[in-house]
């Protein structure tokens, strides 16, 4: 089994291509609260906190990515769903065309 590090030591020291990244976050957290009906001061800061950690750790990944060899273009999708394309088509598309754009 290849493990991530691995698999990302071997592709960086092997190839230099160009990447589109799609990288989607969740609903802001008060759309959250809103939408699951939460009133409770202590669900809103374990939402809260939970958002903020993701965000954080996306944030680093984002870092990385974008100090990858061969260029990189990420797309940061704000309230999307695991399905980036149906619900942030617009964005898709747009984030298509500027890569596409830029390897001519």
């Amino acid at each position: 089994m290849i493990t991530p590090r691995f698999a990302f030591l071997c592709l960086r020291s092997c190839a230099c291509v160009p990447v589109l990244a799609f990288v989607g976050y969740p609903e802001l957290p008060q759309d959250q609260i809103r939408k699951n009906n939460m009133s409770a001061p202590p669900e809103r800061i374990i939402i809260e906190a939970v958002f903020g950690t993701y965000v954080g750790m996306t944030k680093n990944r984002i870092k990385r990515i974008n100090s990858a060899v061969g260029g990189a273009r990420v797309v940061e999708l704000w309230g999307a769903s695991h399905l980036v394309f149906l619900s942030n088509e617009t964005d898709v598309v747009r984030g298509l065309h500027a890569f596409s754009r830029d390897l001519k």
